[in-house]
């Protein structure tokens, strides 16, 4: 695992902590952004997203390498900072409990699977959209 980062603004935040990702993504060989690539989320029209995306997973299995060259390795995942008045701690206690573990396992699941299984990149993305969490996933 390797966790890049970058601080927050004043009145900033992330959806998680990078302990709660350590405690779940533990002896992963994964690529962990917070805000370090991007601030932001880059759109995929087909997700059709109306919010804000805070979290982003991408496994690839089609030449084993996310990134410009193969940087991120086979799989990413990353954080977008949000306002702090935009994500409510209930909001941050169910991406830890409930989102997060789901993550985990979706990444185990594509990260074993035999490439020709899926032909492109596994993309699960979080979205905040009117103070709910809203799961996407797509293969690309």
């Amino acid at each position: 695992m390797k966790i890049r980062s970058k601080g927050l603004n004043k009145g900033e935040r992330f959806c998680c902590s990078k302990n709660n990702v350590k405690d779940v993504f533990t002896d992963s060989e994964i690529t962990i952004s917070f805000g370090f690539f991007h601030r932001d989320w880059k759109l995929y029209q087909e997700l059709r997203i109306q919010g804000t995306v805070i979290s982003e997973l991408q496994v690839s299995n089609v030449d084993g390498r996310i990134g410009s060259s193969g940087s991120h390795g086979k799989a990413f995942l990353s954080f977008h900072a949000l306002r702090e008045d935009e994500f409510s701690e209930k909001l941050q206690r169910e991406f830890v409990l409930k989102i997060l573990p789901r993550m985990y396992n979706e990444y185990t699941k594509h990260v074993d699977e035999n490439p020709g299984h899926i032909s492109g990149t596994y993309c699960f993305c979080v979205e905040l959209y009117n103070g709910e969490l809203i799961i996407h996933e797509l293969v690309k």
